[in-house]
């Protein structure tokens, strides 16, 4: 990934002396940029580097999410569109094209419902302390 970044700044203006270029986690990427053209490039730098060392671009797991674009050119990958998409998840976090966080608020929220749940068996026992109980909680 380093190589696909390391010659020009393509990404998004972080503060005044540094660039956001991507996200990256485990096999996880998020290529960020403020331009269509330096997302293309990005894409086919991360295509071309990939290739040399054995891996590929997978067409039907890559998404490209564009903000405040009416017209979005599509970004190609040996010659083929990308999918277009409003939400993804990324790292457990729902991302919305809109900015709204509302989904990734009631995700969350069911998730931790769905955890205390889970261990409603142990705080209503007789069998553990008030101390652990509260721990657990």
């Amino acid at each position: 990934m380093r190589k696909t970044t390391e010659d020009t700044p393509r990404g998004i203006r972080w503060n005044l002396l540094a660039t956001l270029e991507d996200l990256d986690f485990a096999d996880d990427l998020a290529l960020l940029s403020h331009t269509h053209h330096h997302l293309q490039e990005k894409t086919n730098r991360l295509n071309t580097f990939a290739s040399q060392v054995g891996l590929k671009i997978s067409q039907t797991k890559t998404e490209v999410m564009t903000l405040n674009i009416n017209n979005s050119t599509p970004i190609l990958v040996d010659g083929k569109d990308l999918p277009i998409t409003e939400t993804f998840t990324y790292l457990g976090s729902t991302i919305r094209n809109d900015g709204g966080a509302g989904n990734d608020i009631m995700n969350r929220l069911n998730k931790a419902r769905n955890i205390l749940r889970s261990l409603n068996n142990v705080l209503k026992s007789s069998q553990y302390s008030k101390k652990t109980k509260l721990k657990l909680y």
